[in-house]
This record gives C-alpha cells, sequence and structure tokens, in this order.
C-alpha cells in the first residue's frame, strides 16, 4: 500500500497522499495498520509531513482510505499530534475503523428470536450501514435477543458475537472516488481467514513461547441458566437416539464423564453454572453441553511472540489458521493456532507483528510415551511439512527427539530413509569468492564470503527450491554480490528486490519458483539473517577525484539553459557502439541538448565535464577523458549505475532515513532513489532494484546542515544543485562510494 485517500467528515473526497509522488509534497511514513481478530475493529496511524496542502485536508473528523488485500480499509481521524523539530513539522493522525462511527448510532429497544442475519438487520436499520455476506451456518443459527433501553448500535453488535458465534469485518465499497456502500460481513466462528497451516517455528521465526497449565475453570458437570430463569431438567438426551451424551430427566446438569474420569479421578463431579440469553430449553442444553466441553481439561496458555520478516506480512491475513512448533519442550509444544492480531506498517516492515490466539494442541496427547505413539508424533510432524524440504537442521532436531525417547539408530535411519524425497542434499562451498548456480532440493552452506555470484539453473518446476547460506566478513570492505535478474530477492536488508547486505552476518536465502504476478521475477528469494554480529565493514575514504568531479560537474550548472531533460542522449548511441556525432540531430531539440540523469553521472566518472563533452564539441569523445588522465564507465542507465556499485561493494552501510547521518557522506558520492513518481512505477518494474534516478552528493552539511546533490532531472532548469533532504527522501533506496 503506498496511497491513501482522504475524505472529508461527509466522506467526500478531498485530497491524497502517496509515497510514489503523485502528490509529491504529501507522504507518509510510520505508519502501523492494527487487526483486531475478536472484535473485528480495525486502527491506523501513521505520520505526515505537515505543510499547507496537509494540513488542510488531514485533520480530526476527516476519513482516509486505502487498498489492502483487495478490500478497501476506512478510518476516522480521531486524534492527532502535531511536532516541530530542528526545523521540521510533523503531524501524526490516530485512526479508528470506520465502524466504530456506530459508537454514535442508536438503538431503541427491542426483542428478536431468529438468526444473525436478523439481528444485523434489526441494529442497522437507521444508521448507514447495511447487511454484508453472512456465513451460511449462521443462518440456521437462531438465539433470543432482547434490548431494554437505548443502546449503542456498536455495543449491541460486540455483545452479540459471543451469542451468535460470529467473527465480524467492516467493508467498505468504493466506486469512482466515492463511498458507495458500508457494509459488516459476518463469518462463523473460526472462518475467518485462510487455513495456510503455515510454520512458525522456535529458533526461525518465533522469538519465545510462554506455556502456562492451570485447572481453575475446570468443570465435569454443567448447570444451564437461560432467559427468564428457565433450565433443562425437563429434557432428556440419550446417546442410544443419537445424543452427545445421557442426560436424565429431572436432572438440573449435564456430565461431561470423559473429563470427570480424566482428571478428577471419577470422584464427585466438579459443578459450574452456565448463563445464556435463550428461552429454548434444548438449545440451553446444547449451549451448556458445548461450553461444559472447552472447561473439561485443564487449561494450557500460550504466550507467542513472533517476528514478521520484511515482507512476510503480505503471506499472513487476521483469522488464517497456522501451525507453531518447538521442539525443545519435553514433549514438544505442536500447536494449531488463529492470527488474533495482525500489525503492519507499509512503511517499516520491522514494526510487523503477529499475535496468535485460539491456540489447539494438534499433537495427540501422548501419555504412554510409547514408541509408536512417538514415532506418530515424528510422522504427523513430517506429514505437515511444507513441500520440498526438510532441511539438516530439521532432521537433527528430529534425530535428537527420538534419540531421547531410546530409539536405536537403525529405527531412525529406517524412518528418514523413507522420505529421502524431502531431504535435500547439504552441500559444502569452499573458498571466499564463489561462482554458483543453484539447483533443485540443494542446501549449500558457503564460508565468510567477499564475493557471490548468485544464479538459478534454467528450470520452471513450480515445486523448485534451494537454499543457500553464507556469512558477510567485517574490517574489509562489502561483499561483492551479483544477482541474475530473474532473483527478486525479499526479506531483511533487502531493497526493491536486491539484497545489500551487511557485515558481520549470516544470511539464508530459500529460492523458490515464483509463479505470480504479484513478483516482478521468475524467482523468489526469502533472505533470513541467522546471526548478526556487532562488527562493522570498513568505510572508504573520499572518491579520489571527487574534488574535480564536483567542479565538471558545477560545468553542466553553469550551462543548464543548453540542456532539455530527455533519455535519448550521445550517450544512447556511444553505449550501442555507435558514433555519437553522426546523430547530433536526434540528442538536440530546438536548440537544446538531449541529457538525463544517467548520462550526466556516467559522463562525470568518464572526467567529462561541459568543457571537454561533446555537447560543447562534437570532436570530442564520449569514453575517458585523454585530458584529465582518468574516467571509467559506469553503465548507461541509473539501474545499471546501481547494480555497477552493488557487485563492486561500493555500497554503504549509512541509513536512508536518519538525515543527521547524511552528513557522513562525502563528495562524489552516489544517491539511488527508487520510482519517485507513480507513473515511473511501471517504467522501472523489470530494472535492477528498480532504480529511477542517480545524483552525485556536492556537499553532505551545508550551514543549514543541509545535504545537497547534483543531479539532472526533469525539472525546467534540468541540471540542479538540490538540497537532499527536499529530493524525495523517502524513496532513497542506498548511498555508494566509488574506491578509486
Amino acid at each position: 500500500m503506498n496511497m491513501m485517500f482522504v475524505f472529508d467528515s461527509n466522506k467526500k473526497l478531498i485530497g491524497f497522499l502517496s509515497n510514489n509522488g503523485a502528490s509529491p509534497i504529501a507522504p507518509f511514513f510510520n505508519d502501523l495498520f492494527k487487526q483486531d481478530l475478536i472484535t473485528g475493529a480495525d486502527t491506523y496511524e501513521f505520520t505526515a509531513i505537515n505543510n499547507s496542502y496537509t494540513s488542510r485536508i488531514i485533520q480530526p473528523g476527516n476519513y482516509v482510505l486505502f487498498f489492502y488485500d483487495n478490500k478497501y480499509k476506512m478510518f476516522q481521524i480521531v486524534e492527532q499530534k502535531h511536532e516541530h523539530n530542528s526545523g521540521k513539522k510533523y503531524m501524526t493522525s490516530y485512526c479508528e475503523g470506520v465502524g466504530l462511527e456506530l459508537l454514535t448510532d442508536y438503538c431503541e429497544p427491542f426483542t428478536i428470536e431468529g438468526n444473525f442475519k436478523l439481528f444485523l438487520e434489526t441494529v442497522l436499520q437507521d444508521t448507514e450501514w447495511k447487511v454484508g455476506n453472512i456465513s451460511e451456518s449462521l443462518l440456521h443459527k437462531t438465539s433470543l435477543v432482547k434490548n431494554t433501553k437505548n443502546e449503542k448500535v456498536y455495543k449491541l453488535i460486540q455483545d452479540s458475537i459471543s451469542t451468535f458465534g460470529v467473527e465480524l469485518e467492516f467493508r467498505i465499497e468504493f466506486v469512482k472516488n466515492k463511498v458507495a456502500g458500508m457494509y459488516i460481513d459476518a463469518y462463523a466462528d473460526g472462518e475467518r481467514g485462510r487455513k495456510t497451516y503455515k510454520r512458525f517455528e522456535y529458533g526461525d521465526n518465533v522469538i519465545s513461547i510462554n506455556k502456562k497449565v492451570n485447572i481453575y475453570d475446570f468443570a465435569s458437570a454443567g448447570i444451564g441458566e437461560g432467559g427468564d430463569g428457565i433450565d433443562f431438567k425437563d429434557i432428556e438426551w440419550k446417546k442410544s437416539n443419537g445424543d452427545p451424551t445421557d442426560k436424565p430427566l429431572g436432572q438440573d446438569f449435564v456430565v461431561n464423564h470423559i473429563a470427570n474420569d480424566s482428571f478428577n479421578k471419577g470422584k464427585k463431579y466438579i459443578k459450574k453454572t452456565y448463563n445464556f440469553n435463550t428461552k429454548d430449553k434444548r438449545e440451553l442444553l446444547r449451549l451448556t453441553y458445548e461450553a461444559l466441553l472447552k472447561d473439561g481439561e485443564p487449561k494450557t496458555d500460550y504466550e507467542i511472540n513472533l517476528g514478521l520478516r520484511g515482507e512476510e506480512y503480505k503471506s499472513i491475513r487476521i483469522g488464517d489458521t497456522v501451525y507453531v512448533i518447538d521442539f525443545d519442550y519435553f514433549p514438544s509444544v505442536m500447536l494449531e493456532a488463529r492470527v488474533g492480531v495482525l500489525e503492519i506498517s507499509f512503511t517499516d516492515p520491522r514494526k510487523n507483528k503477529c499475535i496468535l490466539s485460539n491456540y489447539k494442541e494438534v499433537q495427540s496427547k501422548i501419555k504412554s510415551f510409547s514408541k509408536e505413539d512417538i514415532m506418530n508424533e515424528v510422522l504427523d510432524y513430517i506429514s505437515r511439512l511444507e513441500l520440498g524440504i526438510l532441511t539438516e537442521a530439521d532432521m537433527k532436531i528430529l534425530r535428537d527427539y527420538m534419540e531421547k525417547m531410546n530409539f536405536t539408530k537403525e529405527e531412525i535411519d529406517s524412518l528418514f530413509s523413507k522420505y529421502q524425497n524431502i531431504i535435500v542434499d547439504g552441500v559444502d562451498i569452499k573458498g571466499s569468492s564463489i561462482n554458483i548456480t543453484l539447483d533443485d532440493k540443494r542446501y549449500y552452506k558457503c564460508d565468510s564470503l567477499d564475493k557471490l555470484v548468485l544464479k538459478v539453473a534454467n528450470n520452471t518446476n513450480s515445486k523448485f527450491k534451494s537454499i543457500i547460506e553464507f556469512t558477510t566478513k567485517y574490517d574489509c570492505y562489502p561483499m561483492k554480490l551479483e544477482q541474475s535478474n530473474d532473483i527478486y530477492m525479499v526479506g531483511e536488508d533487502c531493497k526493491n528486490g536486491v539484497l545489500i547486505n551487511k557485515a558481520d552476518t549470516k544470511y539464508r536465502i530459500t529460492v523458490t519458483y515464483i509463479n505470480n504476478v504479484g513478483y516482478p521475477r521468475k524467482f523468489k528469494g526469502q533472505v533470513e539473517v541467522l546471526n548478526r554480529g556487532s562488527m562493522n565493514y570498513k568505510v572508504a575514504a573520499k572518491f579520489s577525484r571527487a574534488d574535480q568531479l564536483i567542479t565538471l560537474s558545477l560545468q553542466y550548472y553553469n550551462n543548464r539553459g543548453l540542456f532539455k531533460y530527455n533519455q535519448l542522449t550521445p550517450l544512447t548511441y556511444y553505449s550501442q557502439g555507435k558514433k555519437p556525432s553522426n546523430y547530433a540531430s536526434n540528442w538536440k531539440t530546438g536548440g537544446l541538448y538531449h541529457i538525463d540523469c544517467s548520462t550526466f553521472v556516467n559522463q562525470l566518472f568518464r572526467a567529462r565535464g561541459y568543457d571537454n563533452s561533446i555537447y560543447k564539441n562534437l570532436t570530442y569523445g564520449m569514453g575517458a577523458s585523454v585530458k584529465y588522465g582518468w574516467g571509467f564507465d559506469i553503465g548507461r542507465t541509473a539501474s545499471a549505475q546501481a547494480e555497477w556499485c552493488i557487485k563492486n561493494g561500493y555500497h554503504l552501510n549509512i541509513s536512508t532515513t536518519n538525515e543527521t547521518a547524511w552528513w557522513n557522506l562525502l563528495p562524489g558520492d552516489l544517491v539511488f532513489w527508487g520510482a519517485r513518481t507513480e507513473s515511473s512505477e511501471t517504467n522501472v518494474e523489470s530494472r535492477y532494484m528498480q532504480v529511477s534516478h542517480v545524483a552525485v552528493v556536492r556537499t553532505p552539511k551545508n550551514s543549514n546542515n543541509q545535504t545537497t546533490t547534483m543531479e539532472v532531472t526533469t525539472n525546467s532548469d534540468v541540471v540542479l544543485n538540490r538540497t537532499l533532504q527536499n529530493n524525495f527522501p523517502e524513496k532513497i533506496l542506498f548511498f555508494a562510494r566509488v574506491r578509486r
């Protein structure tokens, strides 16, 4: 999500916020989108620059809307904080899901007996909201609901969640820039989300697991109390008639015999009273028995802290059913759980967080710890693995576990021999400079590297999966990385499909075939940081020709009236092996010479200012300057120049978001941006790192504590001496320093 619509208090569209540059004066950042499964409520928080445009449209009472997971999400701004610090003015807005406006709508007293659809139609009849999609099973479940006073509609809906067993979602229809409808969708308990069974495993993407077991709420017999004090004494259940258990006539409680025998040693029943709003005695008995079953065993509560890496949030939705595994527990913890709270930042993936709920032990409880039970446990675990790979780490955990359970080596080997098709071949690679083509079902383990060239075998197998592990060094210059353009890296330390590696770090990259338009490449490389040390890369000195390079850039700046921005430049022909002077009429329009950002930077690093350029004299060449005795090619396009820097390990570990860190830049350093306008996104999609622009640092810190660059843009002045802090700072990808 990179654009938001802004509406006034009457839900009339009044503006936009964009991180694509469609409205360059209105980016947003430091955002957090929070979804809650239990209540169905959403909240959103974001920060924007405070200027004449944003201060007019971003006001308490107004609304924002964005597109997420194929649905529109709308929020009302309810609170705002303004900050003026170091010459910068920001405003942070806290927003609540538009469904919470039902707190200001009231419903008159009513009594109904029916399904959840009837209930919603009753409470929403005097509001802007309508009944949306309702799960089929909810249409067949009825309850008695009595409201005795004027009550807030939102409170009535929240109170109905447990009565009807529903999960809610507030949905907006947005058509032709107008809010066309507001709906409440209702899912039967457990239906919202998908059953993906995504694995969260301790030591991988599970940070911590805390387990508590108690019998505080244990009960083996339930007494039901319904509306107007009814009970179910005169209702009889017989298992022989297909009822869940036996309940004699005249008995005011129902028994869970299995729970009483298992956890109460067959002693006197432990009773608990359950209250429901129904006036139907048979329904009261059913509801009481269902609640009793939940209280029929010791409660095991889990507190699990998950870490979502990079773009992992895109594969997770609120309500999804997942697995949590921890073999370090004895017996091992294998849980099925649901995503109960999902926190997503579209601008800072480090904030992404997932909280699980509705834990259920999917592993059968092993009471005898017989070898048969334990073998079934291991087989069950293997059967739930993602198709493709059982890693060496998985194998070691399972082998250690089975050894603790007194299995012989022969028994363990026999088990794993049956699953060779999902066990990868481990490949140890020696050396500090590696050129590798990944094959299917391989796990490559490398030494500490100075250079890595990474390619993928020509493969269209949809089940392709290969893993490589390596460690970067420290107290040296950055590792050189060359990755083929059909791999799109995602995860930690990645920017727009490319790994910008950091020092003293152990990486694991899992490469899979992706036949999905959502990924601009054929293969996805999921990057994980297995370990990060405290050491850093060596920082290079200033580019040896930086001062002269800046002087050369000022020659273009002082003659900027001779140029217009156009990508058909003399360098276009030179890079094709042609003589640019033969095509001079093609790179000149209306008496103005064509130039673009990458031609400008390319010529500077070839030691060519305006005075010794082909623009000044057609007899001058485009290659390295003879006049100055230095110069070299860094690539034709901005994306090629960015790739050249990463391949040579020229990237700098300087934050792109901390503007004071930019003071550590030096003259001659390079700055690379992603798509800076919405229209350019499509144009750069296939490029390396989707780079759209490049500039050269002139002054890291001037008298106003600002960083300036020399660059060529579509601006009418074409060649600019520009302040970096005001130059799409949120779109900066990385900085680089040439070592020559």
